[in-house]
């Protein structure tokens, strides 16, 4: 079976730096590719275990949550056919 491989990029939400701003918020994105082809995986399933989110990725592998508060989080990534991953 293949691996998947996971990316991530933490993006910081547009109002990071208004005045009188509530706790600081994230996004962040999950590239999903084969580890072999490097192709993206569209419709990989993919999860923040303590947050209990999920989403599916794009057309380009990408999946993305918004509004994540300050943490560290595992995050889990299945695909049909491969081995189920998982990141801290």
């Amino acid at each position: 079976m293949r691996i998947l491989l996971l990316c991530f990029t933490l993006l910081f939400s547009s109002k990071l730096f208004a005045s009188n701003v509530p706790p600081k918020l994230f996004t962040l994105q999950a590239i999903v590719v084969d580890s072999i082809s490097k192709q993206p995986l569209e419709a990989a399933s993919i999860s923040i275990a303590e947050l209990h989110k999920n989403t599916i990725a794009n057309a380009n592998g990408i999946g993305s949550f918004d509004s994540l508060p300050k943490g560290f989080y595992t995050i889990q990534c299945a695909f049909l056919g491969y081995h189920p991953t998982q990141k801290k």
